[in-house]
């Protein structure tokens, strides 16, 4: 399975993109059902943010066979576009091929008063990741009408407050994670599978 193929929105996410039109000009072969690409697509801001470049990804994909799973940035699916967002998003899920994930509420880090990095689910302390897990939870459940079961912690960080606030939400039946070792060391509960991800240059 491919789960983390690119990062971000620059020269990477184009260049692959570029690779999969390419690869879209050609016939494709009859799919073996015993061999899955899934492509885990992070940092999904909406349909906007990148001119039409995840709607052709999405469509590229479709026509390859290949399915997604897209990691929403949740602060940017509420506001002034959330209608037509969620319109968008509806309607990906309902062609087939992809789902969408939450992949935090704004995906910020910063640096504390001892020089600390702190990110936002990594250090940043029980209540704010609470609160940042149910927002971002309620915008992608209210965007899509149902609630989304994956969830990938910005930066791929984790410490045992986020364990905690996982394995206090329920809808929660999937993390991605860089070392499945470690976020069970800290607590993630066995009731919530842990995928390994392949982790970004």
């Amino acid at each position: 399975m491919i789960n983390k193929l690119f990062h971000g929105e620059g020269p990477a996410r184009v260049a692959l993109i570029g690779w999969l039109l390419f690869a879209g000009a050609f016939p494709v072969r009859a799919l073996d059902p015993a061999k899955v690409a899934i492509i885990k697509a992070d940092d999904f801001r909406s349909q906007f943010s990148t001119g039409l470049l995840w709607t052709n990804f999405l469509s590229t994909n479709r026509a390859l066979g290949v399915k997604a799973g897209l990691g929403v940035i949740c602060t940017n699916i509420v506001g002034s576009n959330s209608n037509l967002i969620s319109q968008w998003m509806r309607a990906q899920e309902a062609a087939g091929e992809v789902e969408f994930w939450d992949h935090g509420w704004d995906h910020t880090q910063w640096t504390n008063a001892s020089s600390q990095t702190i990110q936002e689910y990594k250090g940043s302390g029980l209540a704010y990741m609470q609160q940042h897990l149910a927002q971002s939870q309620a915008a992608l459940a209210i965007a899509l009408g149902h609630d989304v079961i994956a969830f990938g912690t910005p930066y791929n960080s984790f410490d045992t407050n986020t364990a905690a606030v996982i394995n206090a939400t329920p809808a929660l039946r999937l993390l991605f994670a860089s070392s499945v070792t470690t976020v069970r060391t800290a607590g993630l509960s066995n009731g919530v599978a842990a995928v390994t991800i392949i982790s970004e240059a």
